[in-house]
């Protein structure tokens, strides 16, 4: 099956490649900064449009555990890539076309990842990309937009694309979202696109049996958290944009943050903290919106504010 797939977009798979290979999975690279375009003066609050993928299925994995990977390069890269364009712009942008044992062995890893959502299997196909972002427009700051599908002909708009992928952690914990997102106007020049790759990762869940908890009334607790983290994800990108390249002076340092039941590290600029969430700006220019890791946090406490 073929897809058509827009120049914006594959530069915006190519982004999200390099962010999950250089963000928590790889904090000692020395990495060279990705500068988002700035975006011009004259841009003020746009009306939104936001298209859709050519596929309405949503893309749900389980967390990779990258420390038996041997060889593999770390990081676990995600390619949220809708046909075989979108992969190769996100290998090759990385240089990951290399030995392949190193990409059976991930593939490997990944499948074993990915058998955690056995039980959630049916729930998830039955979830709509559409209705899941319709539900998240109604979340977020952006008003006034509109949902496009992929083949309806776009005219002089703002246009919103993004591809998510969503990743369960192993101890089924959180939730934790990748979205790659480009914000542009067609017809524009595309080297004015915004682009950016946005994570945001849900508070930690205490039940009993997580997968009851996720399931019940037709997984209406994993649509919701689902929704939540993506509409997060468009503001951030909204904000990004209307800050046009501006950033803040705040220093790179270590943040400790929450992944699940997990702790991981993160070198990055302290952004905002508010409401045991952390706002963080990777060393690749990326945000990171994180459940705080406090010395006596508890998942009741972390969820207070959500």
């Amino acid at each position: 099956m073929t897809f058509r797939i827009s120049n914006v977009l594959v530069r915006s798979l190519a982004c999200v490649a390099l962010f999950v290979s250089h963000t928590a999975w790889s904090q000692e690279e020395n990495a060279s900064a990705i500068s988002d375009t700035v975006v011009p003066a004259t841009v003020a609050a746009p009306a939104w449009v936001v298209r859709l993928p050519p596929t309405d299925t949503i893309d749900y994995r389980g967390v990779l555990n990258m420390d038996n990977a041997g060889n593999t390069p770390a990081g676990g890269m995600l390619y949220p890539a809708p046909n075989l364009v979108g992969f190769l712009a996100a290998v090759v942008t990385h240089g990951v076309l290399n030995e392949s044992s190193k990409s059976i062995q991930k593939s490997k890893m990944q499948a074993s990842a990915d058998r955690l959502l056995l039980p959630y299997r049916d729930t998830l196909l039955s979830f709509r990309l559409s209705e899941l972002v319709q539900h998240s427009l109604e979340r977020t700051s952006i008003k006034g937009s509109r949902l496009m599908a992929f083949s309806e002909k776009m005219t002089n708009e703002w246009v919103i694309e993004a591809q998510p992928i969503f990743s369960v952690t192993q101890d089924e914990t959180a939730i934790i979202l990748d979205n790659a997102i480009t914000m542009s106007q067609v017809g524009a020049d595309p080297s004015t696109a915004y682009m950016t790759v946005i994570r945001v990762i849900s508070a930690p869940q205490d039940e009993a049996t997580l997968s009851k908890f996720w399931m019940a009334e037709k997984g209406a607790k994993m649509h919701e958290e689902s929704v939540k983290l993506y509409a997060q994800s468009l503001d951030l990108a909204l904000n990004e944009f209307e800050k046009k390249g501006k950033d803040d002076d705040a220093p790179y340092r270590t943040v400790r943050y929450r992944q699940g039941g997990a702790e991981k590290m993160e070198r990055a600029k302290v952004i905002k903290t508010d409401c045991n969430r952390m706002l963080i700006k990777t060393l690749r220019g990326h945000l990171m919106s994180v459940p705080l890791k406090t010395e006596n946090s508890n998942p009741a406490e972390v969820n207070k504010c959500t």
